[in-house]
C-alpha cells in the first residue's frame, strides 16, 4: 500500500498570555524569552518571531503592554499570529536599574519636559538592552530565520543594537525593523550632551554590513501636537519632539534604502480638546503613542475591514499615502502568507508500485510559474521522510505536474509546494494498494 499527503501547516495551541498574567512574567534579568501566544519559552524549535520593545517607562508601569495602544497591538498580533508558526515577544525592560523608568515629566525642576529621563531610557536600552536582547534570542532560539524587531520611542535603539548584532551572530536570519515614533535624543539638542544616539546613527543601519539580510526598514512616526484625555504622554504639547528629526522639522525621514519606509501617520482635521481647536494638531495618530494605535490599526484593516476611527474614515487624498502597501501589509509575516501556496488536491488518487516515471498532477492555489522570483518548486517526501526536490512542469497558478518514479517503496508519501523558501499548506492525499489482501492496511 502507498499513499502521498500533502504536507501541511502545524498548528500551534490558542492564544493565551504568558501564564495567563497581566504583569510581566518574562523579565529579561530573570526569565527566559516568552512566547505570548503559548507561554511557553522560545526555544530550539523557534524559528520566526515577532519581538515588541516598548519605549520610556515615564510613569513607572509594571508591564507596558498591558493597556492603550501597546494593548491594542498585542491583540491584533496574538489574533494574526494565532495557528501558525509564528512566535509574539513582548520584551519586558520596564523597571530595575538598567530599565527604562527613569523618571516622568515634571518630577524635576531641571527636566521639567522628561528629556533627560527619556534620553537615559534610550541610551540603556542602546547599551544595556540591545545587547541582552540579542543573546537571549541567539541562545534560546540558534535557528531563527525570521525576527521582526517592532519598537517604539526609546526602545528603538534597543532594536537597533539587537538586530545588528543578531545579524552577526546569525548568519540564516532576515530581519525586519519597524519603529514606531522612534526617538532621537541628539536631534532635539533638549538635553547638552551629545549621546551618540543620532540621525546620522539611525542612518547608518541601512549600511550595516549585513544589511542584505534585512528585509525592510520601516519609521512610522507623528509629530506628537495632539493634547488631551487620549494622548496622555503629551503633556502640554511636550510629546517627543525629537522622534525623528527636530523641533523645527519634526518626523524627518531617515536617510535608508529606496525601497525602506518613513511615513508621518498623523492625519485628518485640527483637533479640538475642551471646544479648543488646538493649532498644528490633527485628528489622528497625532501623539507619541499614535504610531502604535497606527501600526495596530493597520493589523486589524489588513482583511479589508477596519472599525478603527483613524482608517475606517481614512482618506487617501487627505492622507498622501496608500493603506496597501503600509504598515502591517509590509511585515514578513503578511508578505510570507501571501506568498504561501495552498494544495487541494493530488491526481491520480492512487498510484501503483513501478520503475517507470508516473504522471502525478497537484491541484491547489498561488502556484508560482517559471521565470518568476518565487517560482514554485515541488519537494517529495518518502516513508523515511526523505526529501526529494523536483522542477514541476506545465505549472499554472492552480495546478503543477511532474513524473514520479516510486519503485517498489510503498508506504505513506508527502508533496509539497515552495514558492521561493515558503511551504505550501492543504490536507490531500493519494495512495497505491498492491492487492486486494492489501486494504486492511490501507493508510491515510
Amino acid at each position: 500500500m502507498f499513499a502521498i499527503v500533502a504536507l501541511c501547516c502545524i498548528l500551534l495551541s490558542s492564544a493565551t498570555p504568558c501564564n495567563g498574567q497581566t504583569t510581566p512574567n518574562c523579565l529579561p534579568s530573570s526569565s527566559p524569552l516568552c512566547d505570548e501566544l503559548t507561554g511557553r519559552t522560545i526555544n530550539s524549535t523557534t524559528t520566526k518571531v515577532i519581538v515588541l520593545i516598548h519605549g520610556w517607562n515615564d510613569g513607572d508601569y509594571p508591564n507596558a503592554y498591558s493597556g492603550g495602544a501597546w494593548a491594542s497591538l498585542v491583540d491584533a498580533l496574538k489574533t494574526k499570529l494565532a495557528g501558525s508558526d509564528w512566535s509574539l515577544v513582548p520584551y519586558h525592560w520596564e523597571r530595575g536599574p538598567l530599565g527604562a523608568s527613569t523618571g516622568g515629566v515634571m518630577q524635576s525642576l531641571t527636566d521639567v519636559t522628561g528629556y533627560g529621563h527619556a534620553t537615559t531610557a534610550a541610551v540603556r536600552a542602546n547599551n544595556a538592552q540591545g545587547p541582552t536582547l540579542a543573546t537571549l534570542l541567539n541562545n534560546q532560539a540558534p535557528e531563527l530565520k525570521q525576527v521582526h524587531f517592532i519598537a517604539h520611542s526609546a526602545g528603538s535603539w534597543a532594536a537597533r543594537d539587537a538586530m545588528s548584532r543578531l545579524l552577526n551572530a546569525n548568519a540564516n536570519v532576515i530581519c525586519q525593523m519597524t519603529l514606531l515614533d522612534p526617538f532621537i535624543p541628539d536631534a532635539a539638542n533638549l538635553v547638552g550632551t551629545p549621546t551618540g544616539l543620532s540621525y546620522a546613527t539611525m542612518n547608518a543601519t541601512a549600511t550595516l554590513a549585513t544589511n542584505s539580510r534585512i528585509q525592510q526598514l520601516e519609521n512610522y512616526c507623528a509629530d506628537d501636537a495632539r493634547v488631551g484625555p487620549n494622548c496622555p504622554d503629551s503633556f502640554l504639547g511636550f510629546g517627543t519632539l525629537s522622534t525623528p528629526g527636530n523641533d523645527s522639522a519634526p518626523c524627518a525621514p531617515f536617510a535608508w534604502r529606496s525601497d525602506d519606509e518613513n511615513l508621518r501617520v498623523d492625519w485628518g482635521q485640527t483637533y479640538t480638546a475642551y471646544y479648543l481647536p488646538i493649532p498644528g494638531a490633527n485628528e489622528y495618530y497625532d501623539c507619541h503613542r499614535g504610531p502604535i494605535q497606527f501600526y495596530a490599526d493597520t493589523i486589524k484593516s489588513s482583511d479589508g475591514n477596519s472599525s478603527s476611527l483613524g482608517l475606517g474614515n481614512f482618506n487617501i487624498a487627505a492622507v498622501g499615502f496608500n493603506l496597501a502597501d503600509v504598515g502591517w501589509k509590509r511585515s514578513l509575516f503578511y508578505k510570507e502568507q501571501q506568498l504561501r501556496a495552498t494544495i487541494t488536491g493530488v491526481s491520480p488518487p492512487a498510484l501503483p508500485a513501478s520503475s517507470s516515471p508516473q504522471l502525478v498532477t497537484i491541484n491547489g492555489a498561488n502556484f508560482k510559474l517559471p521565470g518568476d522570483p518565487n517560482a514554485s518548486s515541488l519537494i517529495f517526501y518518502d516513508t523515511a521522510n526523505n526529501p526529494y526536490p523536483r522542477t514541476a512542469i506545465n505549472v499554472t497558478a492552480t495546478s503543477m505536474q511532474y513524473y514520479l518514479t516510486v519503485g517498489g517503496s510503498t508506504g505513506v508519501w508527502k508533496v509539497s509546494v515552495e514558492n521561493g523558501e515558503v511551504e505550501s499548506c492543504g490536507l490531500s492525499h493519494f495512495f497505491r494498494i498492491e492487492s486486494l489482501s492489501a486494504l486492511g492496511e490501507l493508510q491515510l
